[in-house]
């Protein structure tokens, strides 16, 4: 029984594994059952805006800001190559060798970079305008961290189990995946909309510590 419930869970990594995880930046969806329940494990952002409508000089400031935060957490060019490379590996990234060293180091680094965004943005004031976008990149970011965080449980034992529901991590996520991928494009229209209607220029990479 054990052997085959082991199994099942090697399958779903597998799958996830052959599915390749998206490192470029994904964004959360905007719709009103997601934002009821980001309110409720949220509220401390809503304690940066003032309620007050904004200028566009704001605006144009709080799109810099984010931008900022946005680069700082994102891979770069080269860095986005070596981990689809990694993670092209399957399921030996979860074995011990070099792959797995590698992986680790590479979701340890994801980790970092996303949880230093969420503060980023949590620190960041709301502007009215954009608050729609801050809230959901702001969940992205934890949901991020999260993701590649039980990917490290995972490298420690196959078998670990969500603390909260007592169900195997592997088992969820490749729905979790697979649901960063579709609300991804919800996101990127959402941001694209914004920009359009103040008139900013569309996200670019650039080194984060480029001004």
């Amino acid at each position: 029984m054990m052997k085959q419930k082991k199994s099942n869970l090697l399958i779903q990594i597998k799958k996830l594994l052959s599915a390749s995880l998206c490192l470029t930046l994904i964004t959360f969806c905007h719709s009103s059952a997601v934002a009821n329940t980001f309110n409720q494990k949220y509220k401390h952002l809503a304690a940066n805006t003032d309620g007050q409508p904004h200028n566009l000089a704001t605006i144009r400031n709080w799109f810099n800001c984010y931008d900022q935060i946005r680069r700082q957490a994102q891979l770069s060019p080269a860095e986005r190559q070596r981990a689809d490379q990694i993670m092209s590996k399957g399921l030996s990234i979860f074995m011990p060798g070099a792959d797995k060293a590698l992986a680790q180091n590479l979701m340890t680094e994801l980790v970092s970079r996303y949880e230093i965004a969420a503060q980023q943005m949590s620190q960041l004031q709301i502007v009215s305008a954009t608050e729609q976008l801050h809230r959901a990149y702001y969940q992205y970011f934890i949901d991020a961290k999260n993701l590649f965080s039980d990917y490290l449980k995972l490298q420690s034992d196959l078998m670990a189990v969500d603390q909260n529901t007592g169900q195997p991590i592997a088992s969820g996520l490749v729905e979790r995946k697979e649901n960063l991928s579709m609300l991804d494009q919800n996101n990127k229209m959402l941001d694209e909309r914004l920009r359009q209607q103040y008139g900013i220029p569309s996200y670019q990479y650039q080194p984060a510590s480029a001004n």
